[in-house]
């Protein structure tokens, strides 16, 4: 998990870095079933040029390193929260064009109403604290990562990892 904040570019050397610790070593015939998947899906199975084969799901589309770094969310939760309304407003699988079309003016007149609250400085809906008291971690540590070793780095990405469940974005 915590290889997911580490820049792209890092992230092979530090998967690396990771397998030769003793415990990895130590247990490696116990946990081969476990590295063989995570390399064939996320990291890339090395090949004999010493480079690595592209893995099922590029390094770009599951590293949060520069997302965090942004501040951009690391989940789609409001967009599956946004469908969900959605759906609960057309009240039916199958709507007619008109019913879809009345449901659409609906949602673009719910939309105006909360942009004109934003430019009257009214206040969105804050994140749960337990939230943003995690992501404020995970950033800190993000952002001092090229001073500290790898060890230290995914420790304590690992120790944060515990209070990071889905939650509302």
């Amino acid at each position: 998990m915590a290889l997911a904040f580490i820049p792209i570019s890092d992230v092979e050397e530090k998967f690396d870095e990771l397998m030769s610790q003793s415990f990895f070593e130590e247990n490696e015939e116990l946990l081969f079933p476990l590295t063989d998947y995570f390399e064939d899906t996320w990291i890339g199975r090395p090949n004999r040029r010493r480079t690595r084969r592209p893995p099922t799901f590029s390094l770009a589309l599951w590293n949060q390193y520069d997302a965090t770094l942004a501040d951009l969310p690391k989940t789609n939760n409001s967009v599956e929260g946004w469908h969900r309304s959605f759906s609960s407003l057309l009240g039916a699988s199958h709507p007619t064009i008109w019913q879809l079309i009345d449901i659409i003016k609906k949602e673009q007149g719910l939309t105006e109403i909360k942009i004109n609250q934003l430019i009257a400085g009214q206040e969105q809906v804050a994140k749960k604290k337990k939230y943003t008291n995690t992501t404020t971690r995970i950033k800190k540590i993000c952002a001092v990562l090229a001073s500290r070793n790898t060890d230290a780095i995914l420790s304590g990405l690992g120790r944060n990892a515990v209070s990071i469940t889905p939650g509302p974005t």
